[in-house]
């Protein structure tokens, strides 16, 4: 029985840390897959965004996320993003995207969360369904990145303009 309660308390103490208890909509079945390597999206047409409404909540465990960052392996994202917080559009798709000091970039798949917490505090239930998570093998790149969001949507990829966060990917 002791040994019951060690685990639940482990389990609650790692749901909080992951950012489930603050809103940041990620469940312990979105945090264990790990999606691997960037995807090809060069059918798209690729711009900057006007804007994108939304916030990176969480980087690496880390909320707010720092000004810049430094990591070898994993990166871990959460927050929400939604192309009109006004009409209650969201995105097709939303991808954590990577940038290098030459302007390519390298996009990576996020998954949809549930934040139930931006559709109550904007009175638009549809942005209930804002959220992101991605977890990414980032232990092939090295370097200085720019960390950032893209959208999808008319078969177009626009990358939000105020999401900048430089990263220095170090070699494992």
């Amino acid at each position: 029985m002791m040994i019951v309660k060690y685990i639940i308390i482990l389990l609650a103490l790692t749901l909080v840390a992951c950012g489930r208890g603050n809103g940041g909509g990620s469940t312990p079945a979105a945090l264990a897959e790990v999606l691997d390597g960037p995807i090809n999206l060069s059918s798209y047409q690729t711009v900057t965004a006007e804007k994108c409404d939304g916030s990176i909540d969480v980087i690496n465990g880390i909320s707010p996320p720092p000004a810049q960052l430094s990591t070898s392996g994993l990166l871990k994202m959460t927050g929400w993003v939604a192309i009109s917080v006004d009409k209650g559009t969201l995105p097709e798709a939303v991808f954590m995207v990577l940038s290098d000091d030459k302007g390519n970039h390298k996009f990576f798949k996020t998954r949809s969360t549930s934040r139930s917490d931006v559709g109550a505090h904007f009175k638009k239930p549809e942005l209930g369904n804002s959220g992101y998570i991605s977890n990414v093998n980032v232990s092939a790149l090295t370097g200085t990145h720019i960390l950032g969001l893209a959208v999808q949507q008319s078969g177009k990829i626009e990358i939000c303009p105020q999401f900048k966060i430089p990263v220095t990917i170090n070699k494992v």
